[in-house]
């Protein structure tokens, strides 16, 4: 899958493969960096799958975070968003923050799933699959 176009924007690196925007953190990141790369989404890139992917920054954020967050996106992003997906590292704590956060929000458009595989996550984008259709070793988890 070849890139469109590339850019960095504060911490992140945001590149867009085949219709898929795909945001990397590229080291722990703020608070107000994700609001800035959100607000760069919204004016920049109308793709409406995205792909968080965590593999080469450190996630450390609270669920509280990631529930203002995902009500600051749902606020600027119009209309439903397809599917957004997150690739972790191999870490529970992580994949357990998101998990709680998901159930302090109120209800979003879109479907979010959480892989710890980058092709599974692109697979998923492209052809939603469920939990059922993936290992279900701690690779996807429908939020």
């Amino acid at each position: 899958m070849s890139l469109e176009k590339v850019e960095e924007i504060g911490g992140f690196s945001v590149a867009v493969k085949g219709g898929i925007t795909v945001i990397t953190s590229l080291r722990c990141n703020a608070f107000e960096e994700f609001i800035m790369v959100i607000d760069a989404l919204v004016a920049r890139y109308p793709y409406q799958k995205r792909l968080w992917d965590y593999r080469q920054g450190d996630f450390n954020m609270t669920s509280r975070e990631i529930v203002k967050l995902t009500q600051y996106g749902a606020s600027r992003f119009v209309g439903p968003t397809k599917s957004v997906s997150v690739t972790l590292p191999d870490q529970l704590l992580a994949f357990g923050i998101i998990r709680e956060a998901i159930g302090l929000m109120p209800e979003i458009s879109t479907e979010p799933m959480i892989f710890t595989d980058f092709d599974q996550a692109i697979a998923w984008l492209n052809n939603p699959l469920t939990s059922a259709d993936v290992d279900s070793n701690f690779s996807v988890g429908p939020f």
